[in-house]
């Protein structure tokens, strides 16, 4: 239970313990009528939820969200809601922030512009100010970035130090699908899996661990780098409708459709 409060989140099951994906979102539903019921708790509030890109993983995180009482916002929304953060109203909702390259990237040289194919063609001409200007202010995020070696790091460890040590650090927890280790988010050093999803991380320790007491600067991770397969039923459809792609025929012309 996390930091003691209960709340209709508790409810949420593991991914691979739904039928299909049709199963899960009735059950979210329910869970997010629930939310809207009894409200955010105050210690909780504003509860903001943010996801990285704006690709199809992206966009699938934002799919699921919707079947909870959301609110979509930009990191100029965030800051105006971080100026009010303690309004009553916040209670009502929880805040879903999209965030994109251009929110978090600025050139080095401070007469300069960023520029998305300078960007990707001289990843080592930026710096990233996630940790300076998003991360102190939300609650959770969904990591769907693309990334690789030479991009700035999003998240390092010495962020999550600073923000912990300050008692700055409302980060409860990652679900991390780039899964890159090692990656843009320093912290993550190893793969979790479906019987044991979270480890959890102490930013003043630097230490990673499967103990689940809660610490104001624990942090929990999820790492599964093979999520959709925990959605077997509709895994096995997407396959049969590649395979029937592949072979230039329709799905139901092949044998044993599901």
């Amino acid at each position: 239970m996390l930091k003691g409060i209960s709340t209709p989140f508790l409810h949420c099951a593991i991914s691979y313990k739904y039928y299909d994906i049709e199963d899960a979102y009735s059950h979210l539903k329910v869970i997010g009528k629930r939310v809207e019921q009894k409200q955010i708790p105050k210690e909780l509030s504003p509860l903001i939820f943010c996801v990285t890109g704006r690709g199809r993983t992206a966009q699938g995180v934002v799919e699921v969200m919707e079947n909870f009482p959301v609110k979509k916002i930009n990191p100029q929304q965030l800051e105006e809601i971080w100026q009010d953060k303690d309004n009553p109203k916040h209670r009502k909702n929880i805040y879903l922030l999209s965030v994109n390259t251009e929110d978090c990237m600025e050139p080095l040289d401070s007469n300069a512009k960023y520029d998305k194919q300078d960007y990707y063609k001289n990843p080592g001409k930026y710096r990233c100010n996630f940790a300076e200007k998003i991360l102190p202010k939300i609650s959770a995020l969904f990591h769907c970035i693309y990334w690789e070696p030479g991009f700035p790091k999003y998240i390092e460890n010495k962020d999550l130090y600073n923000l912990a040590k300050e008692k700055r650090l409302r980060l409860l927890g990652v679900c991390d699908i780039t899964c890159d280790l090692d990656g843009s988010i320093e912290c993550l050093q190893e793969y979790t899996f479906p019987e044991a999803p979270f480890f959890y991380y102490d930013a003043i320790e630097d230490k990673r661990s499967f103990d689940s007491t809660y610490k104001d600067e624990k942090i929990f991770y999820l790492a599964v780098d093979f999520l959709p397969c925990e959605l077997a039923y509709d895994a096995c459809i997407n396959l049969y409708i590649q395979l029937a792609i592949s072979a230039d025929c329709s799905p139901t012309g092949l044998k044993h459709w599901p």
